[in-house]
């Protein structure tokens, strides 16, 4: 049971980390040119290092590399259309260096996070969380993530009612009687 509640921690951190970083992400992407952060676009263009307006454009111009699906490849060229040219469209090296260090920080949280979230689901779908992990994953918009929220919350004794204290079912018990 601890080792699934280590588990289930670990991931909400690594989640909330990873969302403060693409937070700060946008937030640079404004500060670069206020296009930027109007799509997740920008990631992909990170992605493959290049971080300013005129490494972007500069990019789309040529040749779509091989791990960019056509149609991702024509949203980049049409985002990279949107970006301002000229003198406005340079990025001070410094930002370029931190935006192209937070999303690497940014892949290794995602990558850890979908580590982790594989390791739920081995805990979760074994014994002994396997019986009441499969009767809630009949359940529609169920998650693994959530079933595992579930298991913790009930002491890893989902499948039973809890019942109450001796003392207030003999006080039931005297009021029906009564």
């Amino acid at each position: 049971m601890i080792h699934l509640r280590l588990l289930v921690n670990s991931h909400a951190r690594t989640t909330v980390e990873a969302a403060r970083l693409k937070n700060r992400l946008r937030q640079l992407a404004h500060g670069i040119d206020p296009v930027l952060s109007s799509s997740g676009l920008w990631l992909t263009c990170l992605a493959h290092g290049k971080a300013s307006p005129h490494e972007i454009v500069e990019w789309t111009a040529g040749q779509r590399p091989a791990d960019v699906a056509p149609p991702q490849w024509a949203r980049l060229q049409k985002f990279a259309s949107l970006l301002s040219e000229g003198e406005a469209a340079e990025a001070s090296p410094v930002v370029v260096n931190a935006a192209l260090e937070l999303h690497s920080r940014l892949r290794a949280l995602e990558e850890s996070a979908a580590r982790l979230e594989a390791q739920i689901e081995q805990v979760v779908t074994s014994y002994p969380f396997d019986i009441v992990t499969r009767r809630w994953l009949t359940v529609p918009e169920a998650s693994i993530m959530a079933i595992a929220a579930l298991h913790m919350a009930t002491h890893g004794k989902a499948e039973t009612q809890p019942q109450p204290p001796q003392a207030a079912r003999r006080q039931h018990r005297r009021d029906y009687l009564w």
